[in-house]
């Protein structure tokens, strides 16, 4: 048999677990047995009076337990949950969306924030590669301004080494061309002087004791050793090795003239034999 229950306090009783039964108690004022609801709950009963009238009825209503529900309550109570979940799940639906959407600015914004600090990184960092660049190609063109100079000054001084080098050789040539016939001349003045001593020996034997020996091209310095050095411009063959590589060469001894260079030649010149006092044996 099932109960529908009108009352909430019973429907509560029933969805705690407690299990219904109809018993039978006899009543000692009206001497017979009437149906008494109890609810039972652990092997106790509790007795509740049901009305007579509900017993009576030919058709017994249908009394809901809370365990199996009637379609139309089915339907009732999800039609009200419908109505109650509704506006919470819109609610949901707009509090996501708006999470999405915030959380759309804030990564966009981060993006945003990134990209910024990237491009700042990087043009720091091309800023600095730029400026060392611009550096070095300053130290280079210092550089380079710096040997150009250098190389134009070894230029001019070349250019006049080479023009004092074509000066000196030239009167280097004029100088031994000078000797070469000075060489002549005093070996043709030699021959000339030995036939005549010859001549004249020939005719006599008497030698004049005061005739004076050739003369010789001694140093102007100091008397006493043969010319080998033409002083540089005057051109004066006028000192000796000793004395030019003293300190008596800086100037000429002849005309007193400052010696810029100077050239080392070689003379052979034959000496004139001594004539001996006195007739000859």
């Amino acid at each position: 048999m099932k109960l529908r229950f009108r009352n909430s306090s019973f429907k509560s009783v029933l969805n705690q677990g407690t299990e219904l039964k109809v018993m039978y108690f006899p009543s000692p004022a009206l001497h017979d047995r009437k149906p008494v609801l109890c609810f039972t709950n652990g092997g106790e009963a509790a007795p509740a009076v049901v009305p007579p009238a509900l017993f009576r009825s030919p058709v017994l209503p249908v009394i809901s337990t809370g365990l199996h529900l009637a379609l139309s309550d089915k339907k009732q109570l999800h039609q009200e949950l419908t109505a109650l979940l509704n506006p919470q799940k819109d609610e949901i639906d707009q509090f996501l969306l708006a999470q999405r959407e915030q959380l759309r600015r804030e990564l966009a914004d981060r993006r945003q924030q990134y990209s910024l600090t990237f491009v700042a990184a990087v043009k720091e960092f091309v800023g600095n590669k730029l400026r060392e660049k611009d550096a070095e190609v300053d130290r280079a063109a210092r550089l380079l301004a710096e040997l150009e100079d250098w190389l134009s000054h070894l230029l001019a001084k070349s250019t006049a080494w080479q023009a004092k080098a074509m000066a000196n050789q030239a009167v280097a040539t004029s100088l031994h061309a000078q000797l070469q016939k000075a060489a002549a001349s005093a070996a043709h003045a030699n021959d000339e002087r030995r036939g005549e001593s010859l001549a004249e020996d020939a005719r006599s034997e008497y030698v004049d004791p005061e005739r004076k020996q050739a003369p010789e091209l001694l140093c102007r310095s100091c008397h006493r050793r043969q010319a080998a050095v033409v002083i540089i411009p005057c051109r004066h063959l006028c000192l000796c090795l000793e004395c030019h590589s003293g300190g008596d060469g800086k100037r000429c001894p002849i005309c007193g003239c400052v010696r810029t260079g100077s050239v080392h030649i070689f003379l052979f010149l034959k000496r004139i034999p001594k004539a001996e006092n006195g007739q000859r044996n």
